[in-house]
Formats: C-alpha cells, structure tokens, sequence
C-alpha cells in the first residue's frame, strides 16, 4: 500500500545517494539506477513542503548536496527575503530548500516513487471535453472502536488528491506532489473497499 522507504540522518556524505538507491532498488549496478526516481522527504512536514523529487543517481547526489549543505547565513537570509517579497513560485527548489534548512528533525526519508499504471482520469470541470491523467494519491479516513481486549477499525472514506500537473507534464514535481488544495476526486467503491480490506488486516497490528 506503501512505496518502499528508508530513512537516514540529515547529513551529507559521498557516499549517501548511491547508499539511498541500494536500500530502495534491487538493482545493484549504478548505470541501472538512472530511471530509478526516488522521492526525498522531511518527516515531520505536510502539504508536499520539502518533498523533492530526484531522478537518477547523480540528479540525487545534487540534490542531496543542495538540501544537507547548509550555505552561509548571508545566503539563507537573501532567500528568506527574496521569498517574503515577492512570494516565490512554492514548488522551486529553492522554497524547497528552506523548509529543510530550518527543519530541526534529525532524520530524513527516502522513498521509492510509484507511479500508477495509468493515471487518474479526471475531466475539466471548465472544459467538460477535455480529460487528462492524474498520478493521484490516495487518502482514507479511519477511527478505531475497541471491542475488549479487540482493535476494531472503522473507515470514514476516502478520497483521490491530485497533483497540480497531469501525467503529460514535462515538470516532475508538478505531476508527482499531490496536494488537495490542487484538486480532489472520487475514489470508486470497489477499489475503495479493497484499501479497506488490506488496511483493516494491518493496522490494528501497526497500532
């Protein structure tokens, strides 16, 4: 139900992407790992803020580079004023960059990026002929009742987040980050009770 994920200290090393693409990918040999994405990610934020996107094995060790490498503080204050007056574009890098530069968690995770086989399709509400394809992410609702010494769970619903670009897009974050603000979709029943089905097997013994 989840990508593969591991998690390692925010702290740059040589050696720290190739480590990421060996403990998310079976393949071994580093020119393999070029259509490998890997998805980077702070722990303790929400709403896609600090989720980068690297494809490949030196796409991420630049990447890795620009987010543990802390700049002088001359560096980190232009970018916070830059961002303060004239609101930068919330998906560049850069806007990237300062959520992990003021994060204080000690960890980071990488994960493996799934994509669907083929996409969401969800029309345009302004344009009903027009349909594109959707790397959606699914969200479900749940409570648990204790019944006894019994962990029961109780799901309230669910629901498709899209992200700002379809599948089409050239920009892999615009087409990969799901944000509900960005739009939402119905989730079918059928694959709504199958979510279900798995999740009540295992979150009563994650819990």
């Amino acid at each position: 139900l989840r990508p593969k994920q591991v998690a390692f200290p925010r702290e740059y090393a040589i050696d720290l992407a190739q480590n990421i693409m060996k403990a998310l990918y079976r393949v071994q040999d580093p020119q393999q790992w070029e259509d490998c994405e890997v998805v980077l990610k702070l722990c303790n934020c929400f709403r896609g803020a600090g989720v980068v996107i690297a494809r490949g094995l030196k796409d991420l060790n630049l990447k890795l580079r620009a987010l543990l490498l802390l700049p002088g503080r001359e560096t980190i204050e232009e970018q916070w004023r830059e961002r303060q007056s004239c609101q930068d574009d919330r998906d560049s890098m850069q806007e990237q960059q300062l959520h992990w530069w003021s994060n204080e968690c000690p960890v980071f995770v990488a994960e493996q990026r799934i994509t669907m086989a083929e996409g969401l399709a969800v029309w345009n509400s302004e344009s009903p002929a027009v349909c594109a394809a959707y790397d959606a992410t699914m969200r479900v609702g749940f409570v648990f009742e204790k019944e006894g010494n019994i962990l029961k769970t109780k799901f309230l619903g669910a629901y498709w987040k899209l992200p700002k670009a379809p599948l089409s897009s050239t920009d892999l974050r615009a087409r990969c980050v799901s944000k509900a603000q960005k739009g939402t979709a119905v989730v079918d029943e059928r694959d709504a009770e199958d979510v279900y089905e798995a999740l009540g097997r295992a979150l009563p013994q994650v819990f």
